[in-house]
């Protein structure tokens, strides 16, 4: 795809994998890949928490956009999102974007939680780096992908260098709590799958700007040829096109590739988006 496209950014391959097809190490085909294919039965998936509906505590759930349906599911595993009087909160949750103020309720919480208290700032359009630069209580503050965490049952989280071990660990409890399996990475630009959804995105508004098929052609084309529930333009549609564009302009800003550019198509989606 790359030496047909004249070098096309967007496709170069990684080094990693020019390595491994110069070692013959081309997946299922050969018996090795990414992954090891020796005949040995398929590990059952990790096992996911149940989510409770007798939780209690609270929980502070910020404004903002960018962490659909999370207070809905905090709520209903039981735990209260308005404060009573003299009630401690359990954690506090960012849901809002960097254009959204994340930073400002992010200080805000740091100031008026007790230092063991966790706080989630969702990390999809920032570095947990960035977003927690220079606060007092930063061991205690997480990344999370907020976009995913509605309606998943895994959430990607983010520590920083010299984390609270305490704080880490009723994170962990709060997530279980709402029927969600923690998996824990380092910092880095646009997560796991914001990065992985947004980049599948942008080549489908690619695609469908060039004139290679309709929307609904390509959006059934990767559920049927990679067995996806939903089309990169579907869920680009639901995540909303300025969400997306946000995400490919982090990774662009951070990475200074190429290969972060966004379809044209997009961008304009974008921008209808923000009209009022």
């Amino acid at each position: 795809m790359w030496e047909q496209t004249f070098g096309e950014p967007r496709y170069r391959p990684h080094p990693l994998q020019a390595r491994m097809v110069e070692q013959g190490l081309l997946g299922r085909k050969t018996g090795r890949g990414f992954y090891s294919y020796d005949g040995v039965e398929e590990r059952p998936d990790p096992e996911v928490p149940t989510a409770r509906r007798d939780a209690n505590g609270l929980v502070i759930v910020s404004e903002g956009s960018w962490a659909p349906g999370l207070a809905e599911r905090v709520a209903a595993s039981g735990h209260a999102l308005r404060e009573a009087h003299g009630e401690t909160p359990l954690a506090g949750i960012v849901a809002a974007g960097r254009e959204e103020g994340g930073r400002v309720i992010l200080e805000r919480l740091d100031r008026g939680l007790a230092p063991d208290v966790p706080i989630l700032c969702q990390a999809s359009d920032q570095l947990l780096a960035d977003a927690a630069a220079n606060l007092a209580g930063r061991r205690r503050i997480f990344g999370f992908d907020g976009l995913f965490a509605g309606g998943g049952r895994a959430i990607t989280l983010v520590a920083g260098g010299e984390s609270d071990p305490i704080a880490r660990d009723r994170a962990d409890l709060l997530m279980a709590g709402l029927g969600l399996r923690s998996e824990w990475i380092a910092d880095g630009a646009g997560l796991v799958l914001p990065r992985v959804m947004s980049m599948l995105a942008n080549e489908a508004a690619f695609a469908l700007g060039e004139g290679t098929a309709d929307e609904a052609t390509i959006d059934l084309a990767m559920k049927l040829g990679a067995n996806y529930p939903i089309g990169p333009l579907e869920w680009l549609r639901q995540a909303g096109p300025a969400k997306v564009l946000r995400v490919l302009e982090h990774l662009r800003a951070v990475f200074a590739e190429e290969r972060y550019r966004v379809a044209p198509l997009l961008r304009r989606w974008a921008q209808e988006e923000k009209r009022p």
